[in-house]
């Protein structure tokens, strides 16, 4: 699993156990990496889907990362590039940046180095704007608040639309939150589609969280049915679940080991009962499992490239 909700990061490294631990190190720190092992692949997902930053090897099967570094410059001029290398060869660098290489990393890899070459090639990457549509208030902290918090701490606009009362906000900065008005009986009908199609139009998001549709609460199902429509028209769309149900099954992972106690004081604040809060406070550490530390998880309804 693999969390492409914040800064989109492809690595290409034909070492399975290097691709990994590169994963690893990105992922704690809040990036999405997605990781290939060819030129061809990378050069694939480069021409398919946008990234903050591609990171790959020269040395791989088949076309060379000279190659792939050529390429992605004339398909995505402005996605930065940087190399990584076994070989100490200056001449090897030379050429790299000669072929337009925004950076060069010498294997074997350091992390805080690494971090630093990320950090930097991807300071100036746009920020999204997200919309978190809910039942209400309590089942959003739960589903995705961690997600939510980190992403408006990295400087994004993050909204969020609920259909029941609002209720305390978090210590997170969020952008925007409101309460949609509709009856009960205009859940069941096309008023609730329009209703969120107007709240996308008025926010225009890259990224939409919505309820997963296995989740036991109709409420939450008429949302994500609703919501259908306008998932085809932003970048990604993320489906939370706000209780343990066998059928949801998530492909994407988000860490939220500084977000997790935030997110339980605002569950608190909302009345969700100590019990509870320690469920999600476990699900979390599952789910975090590959981060070795704590996540949410969600399922992927759409997302551009995909």
């Amino acid at each position: 699993m693999s969390e492409p909700l914040l800064k989109r990061i492809l690595v290409v490294e034909d070492d399975p156990s290097q691709g990994r631990l590169l994963e690893y190190w990105l992922r704690t720190e809040g990036y999405a990496p997605t990781l290939v092992g060819t030129a061809s692949e990378g050069l694939l997902r480069v021409q398919e889907e946008h990234w903050s930053l591609v990171l790959s090897d020269v040395d791989l099967p088949g076309d060379s990362g000279l190659t792939l570094l050529r390429e992605s410059k004339r398909f995505a001029p402005r996605t930065p590039v940087v190399m990584m290398t076994g070989h100490a060869a200056a001449s090897i660098a030379s050429e790299a940046i000669a072929r337009g290489a925004d950076g060069y990393l010498l294997k074997p890899l350091s992390r805080d180095t690494l971090l630093q070459h990320v950090k930097l090639r991807t300071r100036g990457s746009e920020s999204v704007t997200v919309l978190a549509l809910g039942v209400d208030t309590p089942s959003l902290a739960v589903g995705c608040g961690g997600t939510l918090g980190r992403m408006a701490l990295l400087g994004n606009e993050v909204h969020l639309a609920v259909l029941g009362p609002i209720g305390p906000m978090a210590s997170f900065p969020f952008s925007g939150f409101v309460e949609l008005e509709l009856s009960e009986a205009s859940l069941y009908g096309p008023e609730l589609q329009r209703c969120l199609e107007l709240e996308v139009a008025r926010i225009e998001p890259d990224v939409l969280f919505i309820p997963s549709t296995t989740a036991h609460c109709a409420k939450a199902r008429m949302i994500h049915l609703a919501s259908q429509a306008i998932t085809q028209t932003v970048s990604a769309a993320y489906a939370y679940a706000t209780s343990e149900v066998l059928q949801f099954a998530p492909v994407r992972v988000q860490p939220i080991d500084e977000q997790l106690e935030a997110k339980l004081a605002w569950m608190s604040s909302l009345g969700v009962d100590s019990p509870t809060c320690e469920r999600v406070r476990g699900r979390a550490s599952h789910w975090g499992a590959l981060t070795q530390g704590h996540a949410e998880a969600f399922e992927v309804v759409f997302q551009l490239g995909r």
